[in-house]
């Protein structure tokens, strides 16, 4: 079948009247010129598929560049924050059950604070990486919150050491920290590391001070990139946040209980309840890491609350899907030219419909090197242009005809202009798709509802043209 097919294409060249002869009289070999064709266009179709993949490979590289940025600007600046606190961290020497003496085994322990009220204010600034543009922000972090006495006499030890602590993913994004103690500000603030908590500030605190009832406010400025989340620790705990970036995404455990989003920022609100947080107010720092698996350095918690700075003006995630569109657009693109030759007196060399498909292929390469310097939206208008021109400008060449010039061009900036819908519409994006189908497979119904009668047209015109 596959020599069949290549002696009857040979056989429509002007150079090749035997097999033209060989082709017509004898049955085994005679094939359609229209079956033919659209063997051929089949194949091209698949063939585009290598180059396509090709682009869609360069777009994940591309994409791991601008990761990359990213991380050098977070190693730079500070990375994705997390704050948890102020917490009550207690040190004690363990009593001999047997014995009832204090013996040397040590236990440490964190208290919860009653209530915790958090407020949230950042601004966010574009930092340059080469070709890219990073966002980061600065926070100023207000935390209010109060303590219970806690029963001396009913832990298991003796205490040793007691401190407040305030976790901090990244301290290296601290510019500034105050901590005070019932008004009277705590001076003495060493970073450290907790089990359980990673990265910490932490200020020693008389062991008197846990019989009593106190307030600990914390005022923090802080950098960050990429995301910001905190623990509500508290048995009550209520957070504000408010940011001038427009584009967040809210996630967590725990998504806003209000919020409000526009183009000059976003304000969010967060209440939740002891019972939510997943361990009790005094709890041990093994089962605290166990719950928490580690709070260093901006790793997703189970129990945060928080958001993601969206970089809507990044494009690989665009082009990325666009990409996979691809074929489809490839398809309904060669499949159109088809339908516009047989409905028409035109006819395509099969080269040209390579030709025409490459520059469905070079579009995606043109969208990527634009959308990086532009933006995607103004890239993928330009390269839109800039291809359909090419193309539309060639089958006028080809073709001489202005019919399928404007078929062309309408059945090109019907799909370019369906394809960028369906890249904005997520939610739609499957239902406008099959939609794009069912006009293609009408299409194709349309223009080959006279198919025998087209393939005749067609065989008439090339014996013509060899004659």
């Amino acid at each position: 079948m596959s020599l069949s097919l290549v002696l009857t294409y040979i056989a429509q060249e002007e150079d090749f009247p035997i097999l033209r002869m060989l082709t017509d009289d004898a049955p085994m070999f005679k094939i359609e010129p229209i079956n033919l064709r659209f063997v051929l266009v089949i194949g091209i179709i698949i063939a585009l598929m290598i180059p396509l993949l090709f682009v869609f490979v360069l777009v994940q590289e591309r994409e791991m560049h601008y990761e990359k940025a990213l991380a050098d600007v977070a190693a730079a600046w500070a990375a994705e924050q997390a704050v948890a606190g102020p917490m009550v961290f207690i040190r004690q020497r363990d009593r001999d059950d047997d014995s009832n003496r204090i013996g040397f085994e040590k236990s440490e322990w964190v208290y919860m604070p009653n209530t915790q009220n958090m407020t949230f204010d950042a601004s966010h600034e574009m930092r340059n990486r080469g070709i890219y543009r990073i966002p980061v922000f600065t926070a100023n972090v207000a935390t209010r919150a109060t303590f219970d006495p806690v029963d001396v006499a009913g832990l298991s030890g003796e205490v040793e050491q007691v401190s407040i602590a305030i976790g901090i993913s990244d301290s290296r994004g601290i510019r500034n920290i105050s901590i005070k103690q019932n008004g009277s500000e705590l001076t003495e603030l060493v970073s450290s590391q907790l089990r359980g908590i990673g990265s910490v500030v932490l200020v020693d605190i008389p062991v008197a001070d846990l019989q009593e009832q106190s307030t600990v406010a914390v005022e923090l400025e802080l950098r960050g990139t990429s995301r910001f989340s905190m623990l509500p620790i508290g048995d009550t705990t209520n957070v504000s946040m408010t940011s001038d970036w427009p584009d967040p995404s809210f996630d967590g455990r725990f998504l806003p209980d209000a919020r409000t989003v526009d183009t000059n920022g976003f304000t969010a609100s967060w209440s939740t309840h002891a019972l939510s947080r997943g361990f009790p107010s005094l709890v041990n720092v093994e089962d605290l890491e166990q719950t928490l698996r580690s709070f260093e350095y901006g790793i997703r918690r189970p129990v945060d609350l928080g958001y993601t700075i969206l970089n809507l003006n990044t494009p690989y995630r665009a082009i990325e899907r666009s990409v996979k569109y691809g074929a489809l657009f490839i398809v309904m693109t060669m499949i159109g030219i088809v339908c516009i030759e047989l409905v028409s007196k035109s006819r395509f060399h099969i080269i040209q419909y390579g030709v025409v498909g490459a520059g469905l292929v070079v579009f995606f390469l043109t969208l990527l090197s634009l959308s990086e310097h532009v933006g995607f939206g103004v890239g993928y208008i330009l390269a839109a242009v800039i291809l359909t021109t090419m193309n539309v400008g060639y089958l006028w060449f080809v073709s001489r005809s202005t019919p399928v010039a404007i078929a062309m061009a309408s059945g090109l900036a019907i799909l370019y202009i369906a394809l960028y819908f369906v890249l904005q519409l997520n939610e739609y994006a499957l239902m406008v798709g099959t939609v794009l189908l069912l006009i293609l497979l009408a299409a194709v119904m349309y223009a080959t509802r006279s198919l025998s009668k087209a393939g005749e047209n067609i065989a008439v015109s090339d014996t013509d043209s060899a004659t």
